[in-house]
């Protein structure tokens, strides 16, 4: 593989994160990092040359507490490097772009106080490596260039945030979901919940975790240990709906879990917020909330309030043009998102100032 294609596998991100994650796709704000959350596809074609284990060593004196250092080669500059967090399989790729092949044969990785379950490197051509860590997949990191290396920062996502909510886009790899034309459900899902997450990433109040942030699908039992491992406050699962017997149905709905029941602020009450902010949002078809006994098991058995919204009906017309529109779709996230708002807003509020 050349340099150039390289470059548009690890800089552009793959084709799958450009059309179905697209947002989830950003820079460092101060150190000019590209930063990734799992759109890079990890091609094995791309992988022409050796692949081993790194070198890593325990430094309690030099390394802060909760922190690995990755050691820079002389030609590396931070536009060289990508960084993929797949937290959802707990690892944390690092692509970077050296004409030092053997970089990494030479040099330690330092740590202290951080677990690592792995520590691999893939050479992916004559000019560029992938590092790929085994790190705790629901902790908080932050990814700095220090002084030629890359200072990783892993924490509890409790420590910096308050609030969490896991985002659950249904379907996922051969489960395409409900299938139009050249519309099908799982893409619609992944699309709303990575605008979600959008929304939020510059957030210091509010966490978003996904169950799956690549065209997979993702089991029931990965799924409910996502939403436990993070401590997650909501639950929201991203759906659409199709109503084959009666194709006038449209708009979106928000469901529930009407049998659980969850004192104070439970699944009616988040169902309500998200349904009442997706109903403010400009050009979206409102539909209804709906409970409902009969739930996929993620819901069933959670015990966090939780609902699923359905961004609107693939078998009627009108809502399968809106769901190909992009923008249709940041509507219907964006009123997901001051929900969660709302709801975060009601669960704690802020003491009222006295004069």
């Amino acid at each position: 593989m050349n340099n150039e294609g390289l470059k548009k596998t690890a800089i552009l991100a793959g084709i799958y994160g450009v059309v179905a994650v697209g947002s989830i796709f950003y820079r460092a704000a101060t150190k000019n990092i590209i930063i990734v959350d799992a759109a890079i596809e990890l091609d094995e074609e791309n992988i022409d040359g050796e692949k081993y284990n790194l070198h890593v060593s325990n430094d309690t004196t030099g390394t802060q507490a909760g922190t690995f250092r990755i050691p820079l080669a002389s030609d590396v500059s931070s536009t060289s490097i990508t960084v993929d967090d797949r937290y959802t399989d707990g690892e944390l790729l690092i692509y970077i772009n050296s004409r030092d092949e053997n970089f990494y044969k030479e040099n330690s990785i330092l740590y202290n106080d951080v677990s690592l379950t792995k520590a691999e490197c893939l050479e992916m051509s004559d000019d560029a490596v992938c590092l790929n860590f085994g790190v705790d997949g629901l902790s908080e990191k932050t990814v700095e260039l220090s002084e030629r290396c890359i200072i990783v920062s892993v924490a509890e996502t409790s420590e910096k945030y308050e609030n969490i909510v896991v985002i659950d886009p249904l379907c996922g790899g051969t489960d395409t979901g409900y299938v139009s034309g050249d519309l099908q459900e799982k893409d619609i899902n992944m699309k709303v919940a990575a605008y979600v997450y959008d929304y939020f990433k510059d957030s210091d109040d509010i966490k978003i975790f996904l169950t799956r942030t690549r065209d997979e699908q993702t089991s029931v039992e990965k799924r409910e240990q996502i939403i436990e491992r993070s401590g997650a406050d909501f639950l929201v699962e991203i759906s659409t709906d199709s109503f084959e017997e009666n194709t006038d149905i449209s708009g979106f709905n928000v469901y529930y879990n009407d049998v659980y029941f969850i004192r104070e602020f439970g699944n009616f009450e988040l169902a309500k917020s998200l349904f009442n902010n997706i109903y403010m949002t400009d050009s979206v078809t409102p539909g209804e909330i709906q409970g409902q006994s009969q739930c996929d098991d993620v819901l069933k058995n959670s015990k966090i309030p939780s609902a699923v919204v359905s961004a609107g009906c693939l078998t009627n017309e009108q809502d399968r043009e809106n769901l190909s529109d992009d923008e249709y779709l940041k509507a219907v996230a964006e009123g997901v998102a001051r929900g969660i708002e709302e709801a975060f807003e009601i669960t704690n509020p802020e003491e009222e100032e006295t004069e």
